[in-house]
């Protein structure tokens, strides 16, 4: 950034206080770029200077100040208007940045945290919804012992998600840490009644004949 705040103002600056006069004739407008030889001492000319000493904290030299170590660079989104979309965009575009740069490149803001939420919320949420159907499962076939019973105890419980998921996506909502602890509570509610229903279809005594006397034998 300081590279670039030096070579814009002196492009469009025709004088600034302690700049010389060699470090301003060294500025080519054409290629955008500062003579190599005189690089050094203009940048130390630069942040040393009342244009540059805002830039001083954004560069890290060596202990004998002739070479760079690091350097910070600000990028500033303009307007991020869903944070669910543009901010997973937004995330994913640095990273990409970064990773194509220099070794040990990297990037930070306080956002991030919020758009990186919305990055793992499907995997997280497959995981969860699948690990409770998973325990559903395992819980109501050792209640009942019964295979069938169990596959239609789970069978309804994930029509129950399944509702929702189709509820949310035409409501427009996204996927966020409120629906997901939903989601996966609705499993916990929708398994209680499933499962006594189960339970009680497998403790029902069935009538042998029907109120008119007839003999029932497909139970």
């Amino acid at each position: 950034m300081s590279l670039r705040a030096f070579s814009e103002l002196t492009n469009e600056v025709d004088s600034l206080q302690g700049m010389s006069n060699g470090c301003l004739g060294s500025w080519k407008a054409d290629k955008k770029l500062i003579s190599p030889d005189l690089y050094m001492d203009c940048l130390h000319t630069f942040l040393n200077s009342i244009e540059g000493r805002g830039f001083q904290s954004s560069i890290l030299m060596s202990s004998n100040g002739v070479e760079i170590i690091g350097f910070r660079q600000t990028i500033t989104a303009v307007f991020i208007d869903s944070a669910a979309i543009e901010g997973v965009q937004l995330l994913q575009d640095i990273r990409n940045i970064t990773d194509s740069g220099p070794a040990n490149t990297f990037s930070f803001s306080q956002e991030y945290y919020n758009y990186e939420s919305y990055v793992v919320f499907m995997r997280e949420t497959i995981i969860n919804v699948a690990l409770a159907l998973l325990a559903v499962g395992i819980m109501v076939l050792i209640v009942t012992a019964n295979l069938i019973v169990t596959l239609l105890v789970l069978l309804s419980v994930s029509l129950v998600d399944f509702f929702l998921f189709g509820m949310l996506a035409l409501d427009g909502v996204s996927i966020n840490s409120v629906t997901i602890v939903n989601i996966v509570i609705a499993i916990g509610l929708a398994v209680d009644y499933s499962a006594h229903i189960a339970h009680g279809y497998l403790e029902a005594d069935p009538p042998k004949v029907d109120k008119e006397g007839n003999t029932l034998n497909n139970h």
